[in-house]
């Protein structure tokens, strides 16, 4: 049959989230305090895709990012450097955008104390650049990451002419911060009637088009646990007269989430100018990722 989550993007995956800044502070080979201070803004964003199948019980996970930086008056005609440090391996593949970007690892590899498996890079932004944002990289990152933001379940029992669909979703305690604008989308199959469906839950919508249901979160904190319970009426008594658990109606389910000043991965960022320049460095880091988690 159709996929009820085909059309996700065009439908359901907004633009990135706007993240604060974390500030940290940049080395820089020269300390002068008498040289002015460049801004450096680097923007990383992870995103996740969990699939879960229950038929199989299998699971598979991918994690991809990128990489940018906030394009601004003081950065254009003057490159800069932008280290990557891995420190546990997490990196898997990388690919630096060679529009504004010189992989200089090799000539920069004793300069910034690189390891195996970390980049250095020369950024330049031409002066008559318009962008806001300048990508830097992409990456995907390799099976010794995964984590597990969220896990959830669906609990499908047969009563008579109704047939009950139980959501649990359940953050992961040793999340460091919140989920935000968690959407929840439930799949319903042919078998049952989505019009006159019962939710536990206000604020659930329906869509008869692509017969799914969806709730909207706007926050789920660590450990935090969200049931949602679902009762529908069968189409015909031949589904209604159904004893065979194999062929219980089967409810596919997709759960989105975003969170700021956080990210999957342990990659390090570092932002230096070079000796020759008459300015010092001043970085700041905004984290975010966005996890899909999908059980079909």
């Amino acid at each position: 049959g159709t996929d009820p989550f085909a059309t996700r993007d065009n439908d359901f995956v907004q633009k990135l989230p706007v993240v604060k800044e974390i500030r940290r502070k940049a080395r820089s080979p020269v300390r002068s305090e008498s040289r002015p201070r460049k801004p450096i803004r680097v923007a990383i964003h992870e995103e996740m895709t969990t699939t879960y199948d229950e038929k199989s019980r299998v699971s598979t996970s991918t994690i991809e990012g990128t990489m940018h930086v906030m394009s601004c008056v003081a950065l254009k005609g003057e490159p800069f450097n932008i280290t990557l440090k891995d420190p546990e391996k997490h990196l898997e593949t990388f690919s630096e955008d060679p529009a504004f970007v010189d992989d200089v690892t090799d000539f920069m590899a004793e300069s910034f104390n690189l390891k195996e498996g970390d980049y250095a890079f020369r950024v330049g932004i031409p002066q008559e650049s318009a962008a806001d944002t300048v990508p830097i990289a992409s990456y995907a990152c390799n099976s010794t990451l995964r984590p597990s933001p969220i896990i959830a379940s669906v609990d499908v029992k047969h009563a008579g002419r109704f047939i009950r669909a139980a959501i649990k979703i359940r953050c992961n305690p040793k999340n460091r911060i919140s989920l935000r604008k968690v959407a929840i989308l439930l799949a319903v199959p042919p078998e049952v009637n989505g019009e006159k469906v019962i939710m536990s839950r206000k604020g659930g919508i329906w869509d008869p088009m692509k017969r799914i249901i969806i709730w909207s979160v706007s926050e789920m904190k660590p450990a935090a646990t969200l049931e949602l319970q679902t009762q529908f009426e069968f189409n015909s008594e031949k589904d209604e007269n159904s004893k065979d658990l194999r062929s219980l109606p089967h409810f596919p389910l997709l759960i989105r989430a975003d969170a700021n000043k956080d990210q999957l991965s342990s990659i390090e960022v570092e932002a230096n100018v070079s000796e020759k320049s008459s300015s010092l460095v001043q970085m700041t880091l905004a984290q975010s990722y966005r996890i899909f988690y999908r059980k079909v």
